[in-house]
Order: C-alpha cells, then structure tokens, then sequence
C-alpha cells in the first residue's frame, strides 16, 4: 500500500510559494482504479505569492476559478489543519501509522508515498504547512515512476509525467490537478509492474 499524491502550487520555491491543492489516492495494488479511495482539498491561503507560469497553468485548468467560487462539496482547508485533515483520511484507510510516545492518543500516519518528483517537490512543500509533520511523516523511500521509465542510455535524467505516460502507451493530457495526475501516477507504477489497470 502506499499513497499517490500530488500538490498544486503558485510556484517551486517551499516557504515562498503556495500549496493550493491537494490530491492523493491510496493505492492497494488490488482494487480497480475508480474504486480507489481518494482525498481533494482546495487550501485557503489568505495571501499567495506565485510566478506568471504557475498563474496560466492554473487558469487553463480552471483551479484558480474553482479558489475563488468552490463547488459546495469542495473541501477547502486553512494550511494549520490540512496536516490533521490528511492524517483522519489515511487512517480511516488503513494507512500504517505508530504513536512516537507509545500512546495511542496521538497517532503519526507514514505512508510511502508515491508520484512525479515528490521527494523534491511535493513533501518539502507540505512540510511547510504549520504542524502538519505532528500529524504525517512521509517513509524516507518514495515511489517515482520517473526511475521506471527511465532510459540511461539515452537520457541524463529521468523523463517527465509526460514522457512517462507516452512511454507507457498512455496518450493522456497532464490534468494538472491533484487527483488526476495521482491516478496517472498509479497507472504508471501499475504497468511497470504488471499490475492489472482496470
């Protein structure tokens, strides 16, 4: 089991630049994809700081218009308890976790977590929001299906989600969304390895 996740932000610098969404799947490597359970939230950042290229893409994927008017069954979450939030999800879903001081009052969840540079990315962009390393902390080995479709022979550096998904015989469009490029995270780990797609 592990976590598939994928963060939306303003820009690429942790600290400076803003966690907008949130997506993440739990992959059981059994169930069917649509079956899989899954968790969305929209984070209220009272100020954003963002570059120009962040801007468009969301614009084009319509997330930034989905920030300002969200759907009623849009969770949207303030950064402080997005940590909290995450944890509760991962928990009713079986996630491993352990309790630090041997209680069982206060339960850390650490999933392995999978997805597109998400050691260097998308963990040290969460780990920023206040308290949420009380509640998560990420196991110290990911999975990136960038290393699986990886040709060094002919490359310097493993391919984008992009070049991943061609190489896989997947002809879709980066969502751009957290759930969406989640999924396509498992797709890839799931025809890596063999696993059935369905």
């Amino acid at each position: 089991m592990y976590v598939s996740l994928d963060i939306e932000t303003t820009g690429l610098e942790p600290g400076k630049h803003s966690v907008i969404e949130l997506g993440a799947v739990i992959d059981d490597f059994e169930s069917p994809i649509d079956e899989l359970p899954t968790f969305r939230c929209l984070i209220d950042n009272d100020t954003i700081v963002a570059d120009s290229y962040a801007l468009g893409m969301h614009a084009d994927s319509g997330l930034l218009k989905e920030l300002q008017d969200p759907e009623d069954d849009v969770k949207v979450l303030d950064p402080e308890i997005v940590g909290l939030a995450f944890k509760r999800w991962m928990i009713r879903h079986d996630v491993p976790n352990y309790s630090p001081d041997k209680t069982k009052e206060f339960r850390v969840v650490r999933p392995v977590a999978a997805g597109k540079n998400v050691a260097s990315f998308d963990i040290p962009h969460l780990e920023t929001f206040p308290d949420f390393t009380d509640h998560v902390k990420f196991h110290h080995r990911v999975l990136d299906p960038g290393s699986m479709y990886f040709d060094p022979e002919k490359e310097k550096v493993p391919p984008n989600l992009s070049t991943c998904l061609e190489r896989a015989g997947f002809d879709d469009e980066i969502a751009h969304t957290g759930v969406e490029d989640s999924i396509d995270v498992i797709r890839l780990i799931r025809h890596a390895k063999g696993v059935d797609l369905s």
